[in-house]
C-alpha cells in the first residue's frame, strides 16, 4: 500500500457511484510498467499503473499511479 492508493481507490469508486464509466483503451504494454531506477546500493524498483475511463459525456479519463520508494539525502 502506498501513501495515495487509498486515494486512487476512493477517487475511481466515487466516480463509478456517479458516473456510468466505461474502459477507456490503454494502449498494450502501458497499463502496468515497471523500472529499475538508481545507481548502485540506490537502486529501487518504480512501479507505473495506468487506469483509463469514459462517459458518454467525457470521452476520456486518467489517472496514473506511480509507486515506488523516496530517498532523502538530507
Amino acid at each position: 500500500m502506498t501513501l495515495y492508493q487509498p486515494f486512487l481507490d476512493y477517487a475511481i469508486a466515487y466516480m463509478r457511484s456517479r458516473l456510468d464509466l466505461q474502459p477507456y483503451p490503454i494502449p498494450t504494454g502501458f497499463e502496468s510498467k515497471s523500472a529499475v531506477v538508481g545507481k548502485g546500493k540506490n537502486q529501487e524498483e518504480v512501479v507505473t499503473t495506468s487506469y483509463a475511463f469514459q462517459t458518454s459525456k467525457l470521452r476520456q479519463i486518467r489517472a496514473a499511479h506511480v509507486q515506488g520508494a523516496i530517498r532523502c539525502k538530507c
